[in-house]
């Protein structure tokens, strides 16, 4: 890709928010961003008058399966050439704006998720997506939304996973994040650096005032280290975990 083409696309994070408690979540978030990047921000919610964002997009009534699959709705509605998929319940620790320059080679990124993998081909996390606007992208994920509504199992994740799978064989370019981008509590992780994103999940709503603590506990020190949420910072010393 040329300089002058690299230019020109635009960049920037997108949410879904569908009721209260979701707009209360993807505030703080947005508030993250904010502090760390000069990228724009879109929310896809139904209650664009309780958004601060750049571009509010409203969503049309809809029952409550298709809520769940918002999501995929806000991505497909992107106004950004490049996009930045996040889930409400995540904090932004740092500028993610590098993280778009894969874009310009691949049409997806994502990392995997980290639960059992139940599958040969890997289940990705349907809360971090970083996405390019073109054919490829938007069949994609208008065959993730079709699998999502018509799986008798309500998941996200394993419906991308079939989505990404087929759209991979027939050209799709994925490109595999390392797992570190997104730290997702209450996992236990190996770190070196800050992450991208802490994604905190549905429990311990207290998670976005802890965010900027919590994003030094995991950054802090200069060798790679076990981190437990609640407990602290581990490094392997003589056959044994110690405190770091």
């Amino acid at each position: 890709m040329d300089g002058m083409a690299r230019e020109t696309r635009t960049r920037g994070i997108v949410y879904a928010a569908m009721g209260d408690r979701y707009l209360q979540d993807v505030a703080v978030s947005i508030a993250s961003a904010r502090q760390n990047t000069d990228l724009p921000v879109c929310v896809y919610t139904n209650k664009p008058d309780a958004v601060d964002a750049d571009v509010v997009i409203e969503s049309p009534p809809i029952r409550a399966r298709v809520r769940l699959g918002s999501q995929i709705s806000a991505l497909l509605l992107t106004p950004y050439d490049y996009t930045l998929m996040l889930d409400a319940d995540t904090y932004v620790c740092r500028d993610v704006t590098p993280l778009f320059d894969i874009l310009d080679t691949y049409d997806v990124a994502t990392m995997r998720a980290l639960q059992p993998q139940d599958h040969w081909f890997p289940t990705y996390s349907s809360g971090f997506i970083l996405a390019r606007k073109n054919e490829a992208v938007t069949a994609m994920l208008e065959h993730w939304r079709e699998l999502y509504l018509s799986s008798d199992v309500w998941s996200n994740q394993r419906s991308l996973r079939r989505a990404l799978f087929h759209a991979v064989s027939n050209g799709l370019q994925l490109f595999e994040l390392a797992s570190e981008v997104e730290f997702k509590l209450p996992n236990i992780q190996i770190v070196l650096d800050a992450p991208w994103v802490l994604h905190t999940g549905t429990e311990g709503r207290d998670r976005f005032e802890l965010g900027p603590e919590l994003c030094k506990q995991v950054s802090r020190g200069k060798e790679f280290c076990l981190y437990i949420p609640g407990d602290g910072r581990y490094r392997y010393k003589k056959g044994e975990w110690v405190r770091a």
